[in-house]
């Protein structure tokens, strides 16, 4: 049976998971720089991996009101529930949001809850939801961002007080041409 190469996006989702397991319980945000990182499917995926590879109880939340959002990312998700391994949730970005995750984060029924949000700090999505986590995970996309831009958003979270628990690579190329990734198979 030939060996599958996994995408390097998978692995690097399967980083910040394995990473992830070493937070306490409670809100960790999922932010970008710009729209169009793919803050969303990076959310999604980790979400995917805490329940089905780790045994979490997760519940993933959109705070992003311009985007798809998390119902196209997790079709097969339930509404939160008390034995649900896997939820999404929509909340809408402003105090009586803030206040249903609090609420969330408070009945503990969940080992992590993830927010999907909008570029930070952009909106005041982005603002009232990393602030409710208090960490955020910072995406990514390959090629796409500077240095400069990256460093600014890493510095607006973290003088607002957020502690960045890391970054995670988004849509990056294969490692390997496409004739010897063929040739391995």
């Amino acid at each position: 049976m030939p060996t599958r190469i996994p995408s390097p996006s998978a692995a690097s989702f399967a980083r910040i998971a394995a990473c992830l397991q070493q937070e306490a319980p409670g809100p960790i945000a999922f932010t970008a720089a710009a729209r169009g990182e793919g803050v969303t499917t990076v959310t999604a995926g980790v979400a995917r991996l805490l329940a089905s590879a780790f045994g979490k109880r997760v519940l993933a939340i959109g705070f992003d009101a311009g985007a798809r959002g998390l119902s196209g990312a997790l079709p097969e998700a339930a509404e939160p529930g008390p034995n649900a391994a896997l939820a999404r949730a929509v909340l809408t970005p402003d105090a009586a949001g803030a206040a249903r995750l609090d609420g969330y984060a408070a009945e503990a029924r969940y080992d992590h809850i993830l927010l999907d949000l909008p570029p930070y700090p952009g909106e005041i999505a982005a603002l009232l939801g990393a602030r409710a986590a208090g960490r955020a995970v910072l995406v990514i996309r390959a090629g796409r961002e500077t240095e400069a831009s990256l460093r600014q958003t890493a510095e607006a979270l973290t003088q607002d007080g957020i502690r960045l628990l890391g970054a995670v690579m988004n849509a990056t190329p294969k490692g390997l041409p496409g004739w010897l990734e063929r040739l391995l198979r």
